[in-house]
């Protein structure tokens, strides 16, 4: 089914672009480098990329979907997650509004939503009672996104960004123990919240 979302929104996005150009608007391809801060404890900043689509709807008003990848280092936490790291792969669909258009630069305020995909890889096992636990499974969930970023324009096709936002999202992870009395299951809630910088470029078609 996420998967299915996700074709759905890429299809979208390229069906407006394609319109986009079509009427002589302007769309761009942005590829970054960002650096996420996790608000739980227990999850440490980690890095990753991000890559997207974009396509001038007004003046003042972008659309652009993107899809983001970021790498979490994880402590263990008595009854939630083990050691180990968090793979997070949101596809986010937003809205951007520049709030000055100058000839080099352009601030701008962005809002959006999307699915948050991810999945944990569980690393050095402490205890025996870390043995049992066969894999710990995050469920794929919901995210809100915003924030603040600014576009220095250059030369051609190319400009720069940088920005700065927070990623909302909650969702719930499932243990499943082996021992020899058989299988269970373990349920809890986890933040997968975390505030975000991120810098790349920006090629217009």
């Amino acid at each position: 089914m996420r998967k299915y979302i996700i074709f759905l929104i890429l299809t979208g996005c390229f069906i407006l672009s394609v319109n986009g150009l079509a009427q002589g608007r302007r769309t761009s391809l942005f590829i970054g480098a960002s650096s996420y801060f996790p608000v739980e404890d227990n999850i440490h900043q980690g890095y990753g990329s991000s890559l997207g689509l974009s396509i001038l709807t007004t003046r003042k008003v972008t659309f652009s979907v993107r899809w983001d990848y970021g790498r979490y280092p994880v402590d263990k936490e008595e009854g939630k997650l083990l050691n180990g790291t968090i793979y997070i792969t949101p596809v986010l669909a937003s809205v951007h509004y520049s709030l000055i258009n100058n000839s080099s630069f352009s601030p701008y305020v962005f809002l959006g939503a999307g699915l948050v995909g991810a999945n944990f890889q569980i690393g050095e096992r402490e205890t025996p009672e870390d043995q049992e636990v066969r894999e710990q499974k995050i469920k794929n969930g919901f995210g809100l996104h915003g924030g603040i970023g600014i576009i220095f324009r250059m030369k051609g096709r190319v400009s720069l960004y940088a920005e700065t936002g927070f990623i909302r999202s909650e969702t719930t992870v499932t243990t499943t123990y082996e021992t020899l009395l058989g299988t269970r299951q373990e349920e809890f809630s986890q933040k997968l919240s975390s505030y975000k910088v991120t810098a790349g470029i920006i090629m217009y078609f």
